[in-house]
């Protein structure tokens, strides 16, 4: 009975620690790809400013060069501006708008793993909650052992009586 409670308790401790690790690397994964997929929507948000800025600078370079080209002509010079302007502001447009997206997928990521963690956490409570539970039921095999070890003792003491 001792080997089969010993049994019985090293089989508990190696699915509590099978069971933890499980969750453990789970939890790395989640938050490891999480964490890749941050990161990649804040390289985009990077670049994408990037790209806005060298828009503009080229655009601003565009526009000077037009002007120089075209004193002479200052209609088709304000023309020319003005079509250009209104190109900048679409591109701008455009490019805080593929912005925006991207703030919000990387909120959303921030979201997710914030969602992850939660679960974690409810995974760990679960975990303690059958760790008590594995540790009042080897409570009470104890005592039942006990019992059964009292119950010998007293049946022996009355063999000997008879």
């Amino acid at each position: 009975e001792e080997r089969e409670s010993e049994s019985s308790q090293r089989e508990i401790d190696s699915e509590e620690k099978s069971l933890a690790d499980r969750v453990e690397a789970f939890r790395k994964r989640q938050e490891k790809q999480q964490e890749q997929q941050f990161q990649g929507q804040e390289q985009e948000l990077e670049v994408a400013k990037q790209e806005l800025e060298d828009n503009e600078k080229a655009l601003s370079d565009r526009i000077q060069k037009q002007i120089k080209n075209h004193e002479s002509e200052e209609q088709q010079q304000a023309k020319r501006h003005k079509e250009l302007t209104k190109q900048e502001e679409q591109s701008q447009q455009r490019t805080k708008a593929h912005l925006a997206q991207l703030e919000n997928q990387a909120k959303q990521r921030r979201q997710d793993l914030e969602l992850l963690k939660q679960e974690e956490e409810q995974q760990q409570k679960a975990l303690k909650e059958q760790e008590d539970l594995a540790e009042s039921k080897l409570e009470q095999i104890a005592e039942m052992e006990e019992k059964e070890k009292n119950l010998k003792t007293q049946k022996k003491l009355l063999a000997d009586k008879e």
